[in-house]
């Protein structure tokens, strides 16, 4: 049987028959994949102490008719965001249920691997998670082509977010929008012109925080079709 590797991270696990786990899987060089792990619930299951959440993982897998088969695994990284705190962790279950969610299959994308090591590692480091959620949050609307759109923004009273079309207008939209306030808007510019660790700077904004996530969450359920089952970070 023709074998392949790849390197990667969990996303989610869905548990099938009697012993197996189905993973959704974000590998570097293949984008969100999926495969089969059979018999890994079993008490003497040799891979199972190897697929680890926010542990880059080195698979190895055969090619199957419906779903890839794995037959060997590797620790290759492990951020053991289980040992931060549950605010942390939050945020990285919350970053693989957008990947799951929000990623089409085999679609290649090193630059969100990327981000999504940037996060785990500000995670690591015990950087502020609701600031990681933003720019996470953020950065991967960017990546994925449906950020709204922070630059031409004309100066108004009250702005608007139109979910519909992304924009950030004076004008009241019709239907689905939130209000925005102006300093959420110099946060988002701030997200995208920063690193994370650049980020950590900033300092007494946890109410401007919760606005500003709370905002992209709802621009992500209107273009993305989705209701995050995750904890909101409050």
């Amino acid at each position: 049987m023709k074998q392949f590797e790849t390197e990667g991270y969990i996303l989610a696990r869905y548990q099938v028959g009697e012993a197996d786990i189905i993973y959704s899987f974000f590998s570097k060089d293949l984008g969100k994949i999926r495969f089969v792990a059979k018999g890994i619930r079993k008490a003497n299951a040799k891979l199972s102490g190897q697929m680890q959440p926010f542990t880059r993982i080195r698979l190895r897998l055969v090619y199957g008719r419906n779903l890839n088969i794995l037959i060997g695994a590797q620790i290759t990284e492990h951020f053991d965001l289980l040992s931060t705190s549950l605010e942390a962790v939050a945020v990285g279950y919350r970053m693989c249920e957008m990947l799951t969610r929000c990623l089409a299959e085999d679609q290649p994308g090193p630059s969100i691997f990327s981000l999504f090591e940037e996060c785990c590692m500000a995670l690591k480091e015990d950087q502020e998670p609701q600031l990681v959620n933003l720019y996470f949050s953020v950065r991967l609307l960017h990546l994925m082509g449906s950020q709204p759109n922070f630059e031409d923004v004309k100066p108004a009273v009250q702005y608007y977010l139109d979910y519909d079309t992304g924009k950030i207008t004076g004008n009241r939209p019709n239907t689905h929008y939130g209000i925005v306030p102006e300093k959420v808007i110099k946060l988002w510019r701030l997200v995208l012109t920063n690193t994370v660790a650049k980020l950590q700077r900033i300092s007494n904004v946890d109410e401007l925080l919760a606005q500003a996530n709370a905002l992209i969450e709802k621009h992500y359920e209107y273009h993305y079709h989705v209701q995050f089952r995750s904890k909101q970070i409050t």
